[in-house]
């Protein structure tokens, strides 16, 4: 057999692989090769300062939300004492959510969650009391948070400190 009829045989195995190959990607929409990739396309870079508008971040508005929320709640403490009221448990509920968030934010950047009271007891009074001193502490391991996790932990903070502000102002305008 001649070199050249066994290159020819030799090349039509390889170029039979080749498409058997490309036909086996195109059938599962997969190209190693990167060739015939569609781009994915680009929107228009314009600043929306530019076009006149300014857009808040929600973060922005929910913070100005609560910043309303206390001001109104305490003005209409003024007028009736359910007002007062609802501004201690709008408060506490803040206060419950963003130490949800903050604990949340913080075991994403690696933080272990303190649990130096973890006691299994069998009465339920221990067990309340030693959750109680645990929601005491809380506001402390917040701080640790605050000042380990600054960058990712500051806007729960934030959202914690008007939770505890209006849980106190609602408290103290509830006993006056």
């Amino acid at each position: 057999m001649p070199v050249r009829a066994v290159g020819a045989a030799c090349a039509r195995v390889v170029v039979g692989r080749t498409a058997a190959k490309w036909r086996m990607n195109r059938r599962n929409n997969r190209n190693p090769s990167g060739a015939g990739k569609r781009k994915k396309r680009q929107g228009v870079a314009t600043s929306d300062l530019k076009e006149g508008r300014f857009r808040l971040p929600a973060y922005a508005i929910g913070a100005g939300f609560l910043l309303v929320l206390w001001a109104g709640l305490a003005a209409l403490s003024q007028v009736t004492e359910h007002a007062a009221l609802w501004l201690a448990i709008c408060g506490v509920v803040t206060t419950v959510i963003a130490v949800t968030w903050l604990y949340h934010c913080a075991a994403a950047e690696g933080a272990e969650r303190l649990n130096f009271l973890n006691v299994t007891s069998r009465g339920v009074m221990t067990g309340m009391l030693l959750f109680l001193i645990e929601v005491i502490v809380m506001p402390v391991f917040c701080i640790v948070y605050l000042f380990l996790y600054f960058d990712s932990v500051w806007k729960p903070f934030l959202i914690e400190v008007f939770g505890i502000g209006m849980c106190t102002t609602g408290i103290l305008l509830v006993l006056r």
